[in-house]
């Protein structure tokens, strides 16, 4: 700032914060960026999926055949190894149709604690199998969210699994909730190999994936899916010391009681 004669007076300095602008303008690019991958991915899984039905009661046909004929032992296992690469193929065109479409919510109130033990214990010979040890800390008790259970447990589904397959040699799979405030968190960790900054930074971008057989649809859809419900997705990782999802939903304040499971009959 100048006076009279130009002389000196001072310096003006004036900051703004642009963070929520920039944030606005990833949120809308990475918007568009998924509705134009929806189609592509609706288009391609259509385009296969008919034909993929096709072969496969084709190939139960020459099963039963071949068992009519008494065919060797060896032609009925290529027949039971072609199936079950057309079955994985088939899976990649469920999770590309899934991805496409925008999900249609059927909201009711949901004990978030009650739908993690009865699902979660579903996966116990799983677990058992991969030596992952399951630690349960779920301490929302009685809290209830307004979320389509399916879409709900799908999105912690997919955190699971991920998980899971990041501790191949076998390791600690913790599963804990709390509320906070106005907000129910879910947390998913994993004691497995963890990511680097510039895997996180790309983890939800749509087909990107650190797995050979991986889509790269499953992060873009627990994100999507987070989204749908009002809720927020974060993640903490590390290198070698594994990594922890949280899902943050709003809290259905003043619930009803009667008739949602696992409310207390105290209340």
């Amino acid at each position: 700032m100048r006076g009279k004669e130009d002389r000196p007076l001072g310096v003006w300095i004036l900051f703004r914060d642009v963070t929520e602008q920039h944030r606005l303008l990833d949120d809308r690019l990475h918007a568009e960026r998924l509705a134009l991958v929806g189609v592509m991915s609706a288009k391609f899984a259509h385009e296969i999926r008919n034909p993929l039905t096709s072969i496969l009661i084709n190939l139960d046909l020459l099963r039963d055949s071949l068992r009519e004929r008494s065919a060797s032992e060896e032609d009925e296992e290529t027949v039971t190894a072609i199936a079950s690469e057309v079955n994985r193929i088939q899976n990649v065109v469920k999770d590309y149709l899934r991805f496409s479409r925008k999900p249609q919510l059927s909201r009711e109130p949901v004990v978030l604690d009650d739908l993690l033990r009865r699902h979660l214990a579903m996966l116990a010979p799983e677990l058992e199998h991969r030596s992952l040890e399951l630690v349960l800390d779920l301490g929302a008790g009685a809290a209830v969210v307004d979320a389509d259970e399916d879409q709900l447990w799908q999105a912690i589904l997919n955190l699971v699994r991920n998980g899971m397959e990041a501790m191949p040699g076998g390791g600690r799979l913790s599963v804990t909730t709390r509320t906070t405030g106005d907000r129910v968190e879910c947390t998913v960790t994993d004691s497995g190999t963890g990511m680097t900054p510039e895997v996180q930074a790309e983890m939800f971008r749509p087909f990107f994936s650190t797995k050979p057989s991986g889509t790269g649809l499953g992060m873009p859809f627990v994100r999507q899916a987070t989204v749908e419900h009002g809720g927020t997705l974060t993640c903490r990782s590390e290198p070698g010391r594994g990594t922890a999802f949280t899902i943050s939903l709003p809290l259905v304040v003043d619930a009803p009681d009667d008739g949602i499971e696992g409310a207390s009959d105290d209340d």
